[in-house]
């Protein structure tokens, strides 16, 4: 291990406790440099980590267009790596960064590719996810019965998983 990737893994520690205590503006600068250095070092995982932290710092502030930018890099990243599990994460980020501009629709096919390799992978936490978004797009579109299968379906995998904060923000979907 370097002195590089050990710097880059404690900034990105720093960025992610600074964003977990709501201070997005105090966390890009770690987080930007972190990315910067495991770019440079060639650490897809840690890449995509420090991205996808960013993309979490840019929709706090409401910078949508940035934080989309950064969601096509992150899918372009883990498309060239070849990181199966980071590419659903891009997928799920490029489907939410989406609906943050307007239109969760144009979220569809990032969702639908998603869950198709989440469920190869027996993911049943990003299937959830996945479902989730196509939910909300067939919530947009008025389409109740669709978005309420989506969202039952999502529900059940995440009671399956035991991930009570997404089965509360299921719940409320249909609610």
């Amino acid at each position: 291990i370097g002195a590089r990737w050990i710097l880059a893994t404690a900034l990105q520690e720093l960025g992610c406790f600074l964003l977990s205590h709501e201070s997005a503006q105090a966390a890009r600068p770690s987080l930007e440099e972190s990315a910067a250095l495991f770019r440079a070092v060639g650490d897809i995982h840690g890449l995509t980590a420090g991205l996808s932290a960013l993309i979490a710092v840019e929709t706090m502030q409401e910078n949508i267009t940035q934080a989309t930018t950064l969601a096509h890099e992150f899918l372009m990243q883990a498309r060239e790596f070849g990181n199966i599990p980071a590419l659903i994460d891009a997928l799920y980020m490029m489907s939410y960064v989406t609906s943050l501009q307007g239109d969760s629709t144009q979220g569809i096919p990032y969702a639908q590719e998603g869950l198709v390799l989440a469920r190869e992978l027996g993911d049943k936490a990003a299937s959830g996810r996945m479902l989730g978004s196509l939910g909300d797009a067939a919530l947009e579109q008025d389409n109740l019965q669709e978005a309420a299968a989506f969202f039952e379906e999502t529900l059940a995998l995440f009671r399956e998983v035991g991930n009570k904060d997404n089965c509360a923000a299921t719940l409320s979907g249909l609610g």
